[in-house]
């Protein structure tokens, strides 16, 4: 037992199902079933990876329980009796390694596209979800009926397949919180109106499992504690539906918050606070006798036993940082908190939910599960293996070699580590959290044994090794966007090179150019942000543009947008620095035939463009 985190390691039995510790794994959308919703030998090894690390609780990734209300291209399905078998698959593995697993139960309403399902989009309401636009289908009491019973059948087949228990999703703004929420609500029938009225349909799911699944078979129930919308839940009315399911029945209280509208509250970035959901727990607890789960940016073993000291939750679910880290648990039992791969909070893993398969930033392994020659020794002779630039991708590519036995030198032109994200953009201000990333790689390349050699002649030290396989993590040359105008790159700016003016115009869109404004704001300089996209920052996840803008207006920065930027436009300011692009042509005609097997990754000063660089770190 952990001394430290004794809390966060000690068990906890609801009814009769015992977790062997406090860790809970959120549903997290991998995008690693089939377009049918099928288990798959990599869905089951993502999680297994993390129930051998210890995890105590895992909510299987909303798992759709009629097709009507499939949410993403190859989600997780129980609507039918077909997918038990893979299930069970999946059930028995994680049995295996010592964790307890229930399937969040979902149906996501007007919260996505028809596209997914091939069928009209379904909510109480004719309204549409602001964000997705589309416009759904109301609900009559016959279809209601019908998907209550959907729900109580998947929560059986559930059960057939040997999950501990089910959670149902009636948060997030999917079709349950739709029913529970003025914000889509607007029907005038049993279903709509007050909230025993909108709880009806929660309540007849919720009596209608029970009925099938029995007395002593856990049920759990994730909620909004606040949506932060005009006419949402708010956390008086959250703790009164808490009660609610309590006097029901319900075993579990899992709190979450937001809609798709509000979804930069649910899974803030670097540089917000962390633990950010833990007092509204707090609040609903007090109200309840059964457990509660909280999550929201809890990064590290310390902030999980904190919130379990202070009793705001009963649970701490970890998304993010395991999915950095598959180990995170077996790491803070064994106080090797160190080692423990940080989450960034940079949200290149919720970038992925309706692509290929969730990626991170600083874990090349996610994904890959399947594949173990990644940390196994070399089957053949080591190769010498050299990296070029020493940004996240670079670093990555240099342990990831060196765990296969390798022999590895990391060459870097300048003095310090780190690249366009992990050197550059923790200057500016929010955004120091990334340098993280940078310290723990160093750490870890110095433990593995790699070479790191600062202020390199890199023509030199690449005509002397002779390396079998040259990484090239470089940013490549600079691509201008505007051309033909005079001023600096933003590239330039960050590294300080000339900061003499009072005030600065900064030309472009992107994140690059916003967080270019935000730094000189930092330095105390008069700031103009001009951009010529619909959507400034767009090229950045949508909850690290939301965060961006945010403190783009409290340093005082002024955003204009204008339909073209043309010399006209900008003659009327001084000072003027561009964003800009990277022309990695320049590293191929650099490096072309250096060795014997060249891999070209370059930088990238945007987090989810350097997550592929990263997955394609370890891939030779």
């Amino acid at each position: 037992m952990s001394k430290a985190y004794s809390r966060l390691f000690s068990p906890l039995t609801i009814k009769n199902l015992t977790l062997r510790n406090r860790l809970v794994l959120p549903g997290l959308i991998s995008n690693f079933a089939t377009e049918n919703g099928e288990v798959t030998d990599q869905l089951i090894a993502f999680l297994q990876a993390r129930a051998q690390g210890g995890v105590g609780l895992i909510f299987l990734e909303s798992v759709f329980v009629d097709w009507s209300g499939k949410g993403t291209p190859r989600q997780v399905g129980i609507h039918d009796d077909s997918l038990i078998p893979g299930l069970k698959r999946l059930t028995s593995a994680m049995h295996e390694a010592g964790a307890k697993i229930m399937p969040q139960l979902i149906h996501c309403g007007r919260q996505m596209t028809s596209a997914f399902s091939g069928q009209p989009l379904l909510a109480p309401s004719a309204i549409p979800d602001p964000v997705v636009g589309e416009m759904p289908k109301e609900m009559t009491v016959t279809e209601i009926k019908h998907m209550v019973g959907q729900f109580a059948q998947a929560a059986k087949r559930a059960q057939e397949a040997g999950f501990d228990g089910v959670e149902i999703h009636a948060g997030h703004g999917y079709l349950i919180s739709e029913f529970l929420s003025l914000y889509a609500n607007k029907r005038t029938d049993e279903y709509g109106g007050g909230l025993e009225n909108r709880m009806r349909f929660l309540k007849e799911v919720v009596e209608s499992t029970r009925g099938l699944v029995g007395a002593d078979y856990p049920i759990a129930c994730r909620l909004n504690a606040e949506e932060y919308v005009a006419e949402g839940i708010h956390i008086e009315e959250a703790a009164e539906i808490a009660k609610m399911l309590e006097d029901l029945g319900v075993d579990l209280i899992d709190i979450s918050v937001s809609v798709k509208e509000s979804y930069h509250y649910l899974s803030v970035t670097s540089g917000e606070a962390v633990a950010n959901q833990a007092e509204m727990a707090s609040v609903i607890k007090s109200k309840l006798r059964i457990p509660v789960v909280t999550a929201g940016r809890v990064i590290t073993p310390e902030i999980a036993e904190n919130i379990l000291a202070q009793e705001q939750a009963d649970l701490v679910a970890v998304g993010r940082g395991q999915i950095a880290d598959p180990e995170f648990g077996n790491k803070a039992l064994a106080e090797q908190t160190a080692d423990i791969v940080p989450c960034l909070g940079c949200n290149a893993c919720n970038a992925r939910t309706h692509r290929p398969q969730i990626i991170c930033l600083m874990n090349s392994a996610v994904g890959r599960e399947l594949d173990q020659a990644q940390v196994k020794k070399a089957d053949t002779h080591a190769l010498k293996v050299g990296v070029v630039g020493s940004g996240i991708a670079g670093l990555e590519a240099a342990k990831a070699a060196a765990l296969k036995g390798h022999k590895v030198v990391l060459l870097e032109e300048n003095g310090e580590v780190g690249g366009l994200l992990g050197a550059l953009r923790p200057r500016v201000p929010g955004q120091q959290e990334l340098a993280k990333g940078v310290e723990y790689s160093r750490e870890q390349l110095a433990r593995l044994g790699v070479e790191v050699i600062l202020n390199a002649d890199v023509a030199k030290e690449l005509k002397d090794a002779e390396f079998d396989v040259l990484y090239v993590a470089e940013p490549g040359g600079i691509k201008p966007r505007y051309q033909g105008y005079e001023g600096q790159y933003a590239l330039d700016v960050l590294r300080a090179r000339d900061l003499s003016a009072s005030s600065y115009t900064v030309v472009g869109s992107g994140i690059l150019a916003a967080e270019t404004a935000l730094y000189l704001a930092g330095r105390g300089k008069k700031v103009t942000c001009i951009y010529d996209h619909p959507n400034m920052i767009q090229d950045a996840h949508p909850t690290i543009r939301y965060y961006t803008r945010e403190r783009l207006v409290k340093a005082g920065v002024e955003m204009l947008h204008e339909a073209e930027i043309t010399a006209e436009l900008l003659s009327a300011y001084e000072n003027l620095v561009f964003a800009h692009d990277f022309d990695e042509e320049v590293l191929r005609e650099r490096y072309e035939r250096k060795a014997a097997t060249v891999v070209y990754l370059g930088d990238s000063y945007e987090a989810s463009a350097l997550a592929e660089r990263v997955w394609k770190a370890a891939l030779a």
